[in-house]
């Protein structure tokens, strides 16, 4: 499996399309912005639908978020409360624990908790990546800017203001 694909937006600003302007794919979906509808099954979990809040207002400030999230965006908050139930038991219970070998003897063992605990981990980063949400990720983004102009005073904050 290759790296994965570019969007085209990206391609457009680092001007890939000058050369070889065919490439640009004018038929490239489009979805709608704005918040997606919370899932029946988010709704029932509070954990996810307070971790379905606070992303979609992440990704909305990002300006990436869309409607056609939905799906990714349940699958990531519902593996986040299952995260966090997980996280929970392996500190209750221990990451290694003692169990019985088949001779009777006390032998350690890694919690089967934290074996979960590691692939939903894995998991998260994964969807993380998604939806640009590490530090990698965001670098790889590129998202349309308000084309409203900046005041002359949000200028001279930027410049540092009076110093």
């Amino acid at each position: 499996m290759g790296r994965k694909p570019l969007a085209t937006e990206v391609k457009r600003q680092k001007g890939s399309f000058v050369a070889k302007p065919k490439r640009e794919n004018k038929l490239e979906p489009k979805p709608p912005k704005g918040w997606p509808e919370k899932t029946e099954l988010v709704l029932s979990d509070p954990l996810a639908s307070q971790k379905w809040s606070e992303t979609c207002q992440m990704l909305d400030d990002m300006n990436v978020l869309s409607k056609a999230d939905r799906d990714l965006l349940e699958l990531f908050c519902m593996n986040w409360s299952q995260y966090i139930a997980l996280l929970k038991k392996v500190q209750e219970v221990g990451i290694v624990g003692e169990m019985l070998n088949h001779r009777g003897e006390v032998v350690l063992k890694r919690s089967p908790y934290q074996a979960e605990l590691s692939r939903i981990t894995d998991r998260q980063a994964k969807l993380l990546t998604e939806f640009g949400l590490t530090p990698s990720s965001r670098s790889r983004i590129a998202t349309v800017r308000d084309t409203k102009p900046e005041s002359s005073f949000d200028k001279w904050i930027e410049r540092g203001g009076l110093n």
